[in-house]
């Protein structure tokens, strides 16, 4: 009876012990990059700004493409880490800005490719970043649900491990004044 009581207790031990480790830091092989990811203020020229200030582009989609060396056009033979989503806010200066930390395996290159949209409603597909296409639907002009914001960055084992990327529009914006 007493071996099988000391038995029951030393499981019992190693099994809160097993739950209680957290691996929240890197393995050996592994490095956490760390990035700042923001979209600037709105540009404006005397009283006047263009349509669509971005300010609603709060969902930030971001993929993990392992690389090595490859062009960003031509991801054919890259293989695709990961795609996540998280959310920008807006910072004292009027940027809206996130911090996001990758855990990544050392002497590898990778590709990041950023996306920023309106979470509530957007017109456009992203389950893939390398080919972001536009929703089945109608278009019209001016509106600022189409607001969108791209950035790509590339880490090689020689790159800081913290890194400020800045998003910018995908598309074209004509702005006339009468």
């Amino acid at each position: 009876m007493k071996k099988l009581l000391l038995l029951t207790a030393a499981f019992a031990s190693m099994l809160f012990a097993s739950c209680s480790k957290e691996e929240m830091a890197p393995q050996a092989n592994e490095t956490t990059v760390s990035y700042t990811v923001e979209i600037p203020t709105v540009q404006t020229k005397g009283s006047t700004k263009s349509i669509g200030d971005g300010l609603n582009t709060k969902q930030l989609i971001y993929e993990v493409w392992k690389t090595d060396g490859e062009d960003v056009t031509d991801l054919t033979n890259s293989v695709r880490l990961f795609q996540k989503t998280t959310h920008l806010v807006e910072s004292e200066n009027g940027k809206l800005r996130t911090v996001i930390s990758l855990n990544l395996v050392q002497d590898q290159e990778y590709t990041i490719l950023f996306w920023a949209q309106n979470e509530d409603n957007t017109p456009y597909n992203t389950t893939n970043l390398t080919a972001v296409t536009y929703k089945d639907g109608s278009l019209s002009s001016n509106k600022e649900d189409y607001a969108a914001f791209y950035a790509v960055d590339f880490i090689s084992d020689s790159d800081p491990r913290s890194k400020t990327v800045t998003l910018y529009r995908p598309f074209a914006q004509l702005n006339i004044g009468t």
